[in-house]
């Protein structure tokens, strides 16, 4: 009797389907839903941060990413280094300005955290491009998609500009 209850369980897991995340879809993170999820064949799971990571190809990980590659729900990803306030930054490192601060542009070639864009400097025209972060709990860069794509919210902790909604657990009504 007791081979029975076995056999359904060994049964079930067989042939069960194993699903995976496509592109750009989330993997990992913590406060996600705490569980890893494979990505689709020829992606790797890539951390943007102990909170979030997506499925991408192969070496395509944002340089301000941890890019820590994440292959199971124990892969533990690193804290980014903390700038101070007017310090310089540069919002291509895994780095990050101090908490209620921004990394605003102030000429082509030089950024610093600040609370706020000084009136002059060239922080105020940025936008951002397919697929980069415009959003979610803590994150504090621009939020200015560029033409013709738009802030879609992921979770509380994640957002990306896409030019149309990225499908199956993202927010996608219109608003």
């Amino acid at each position: 009797m007791s081979f029975l209850p076995l056999l359904f369980v060994v049964l079930i897991a067989l042939f069960e389907p194993i699903s995976s995340v496509p592109a750009y879809e989330q993997c990992a993170g913590l406060g996600w839903d705490g569980i890893f999820r494979r990505c689709d064949d020829g992606l790797v799971c890539y951390a943007r941060s102990e909170y979030y990571a997506n499925c991408r190809q192969p070496n395509q990980c944002p340089s301000s990413w941890a890019c820590t590659v994440v292959d199971s729900a124990s892969t533990k990803v690193p804290p980014p280094k903390i700038i101070p306030v007017n310090g310089q930054c540069d919002n291509t490192s895994y780095t990050m300005c101090t908490s209620g601060t921004l990394c605003l542009q102030q000429t082509n070639t030089h950024s610093e955290c600040r609370t706020q864009c000084p009136p002059s400097w060239l922080c105020d025209s940025g936008v951002l491009s397919e697929y980069q972060q415009c959003g979610g709990d803590g994150y504090t860069g621009s939020t200015k998609c560029a033409p013709g794509l738009r802030c879609y919210s992921h979770s509380k902790w994640y957002a990306h500009c896409a030019a149309t909604c990225p499908g199956i657990g993202w927010m996608c009504e219109s608003g």
